[in-house]
């Protein structure tokens, strides 16, 4: 899915059981939606075989940027997320997710990355907000290497420390760096 302009839509793009490469697309979500579900993206799947690639895309969304329902292992690179509310990239109960090389730049916006359930690892990502919770939440077993996260209420947060690892991030200007 390659080189489109989506405008004024809910969801941009709904990925189910697919591996599909998602490069280089411009989404804008509908800021009046009254939908369930406002994503730029939307990726969900039955088995965590499935592997998309999301690549190079520039979304502006009001609340899901890149919204990880369950299933699925994606691999999210490289894309630039705009937020006015919301989050920046959800990971729900998904596979082994990679989240790397992203900007998340939010005018206003809940978390810029949020994992719930998933095993993340995210490398090399730019957060800055206002974020009103955290620039980036982890848990168990995630990984979170050469990130840099300003701008938040929280700026790094853990739910649960049991095997997370977090070197060389950049976490600053936030009103707690780590939490």
């Amino acid at each position: 899915i390659y080189k489109n302009n989506i405008d004024n839509i809910s969801t941009g793009m709904d990925l189910v059981n697919s591996t599909a490469l998602v490069r280089n697309n411009t989404i804008y979500t509908d800021p009046n939606s009254s939908a369930a579900v406002i994503a730029g993206i939307r990726i969900a799947a039955f088995t965590n075989a499935y592997v998309p690639v999301i690549d190079s895309n520039y979304i502006l969304d009001h609340f899901y940027g890149i919204f990880i329902e369950p299933g699925s292992s994606p691999v999210i690179k490289n894309n630039v997320i705009s937020k006015k509310g919301g989050y920046g990239i959800l990971s729900g109960i998904a596979g082994n997710v990679k989240i790397l090389n992203n900007k998340i730049i939010a005018t206003l916006g809940y978390d810029g990355i949020y994992k719930n359930g998933s095993i993340v690892q995210a490398t090399s990502n730019f957060v800055t907000g206002p974020f009103i919770h955290y620039g980036i939440l982890l848990g168990p077993n995630d990984t979170l290497k050469n990130s840099i996260v300003t701008g938040a209420t929280n700026g790094i947060g853990v739910w649960d420390d049991q095997g997370v690892l977090i070197q060389y991030n950049n976490v600053w200007n936030n009103e707690i760096n780590y939490s």
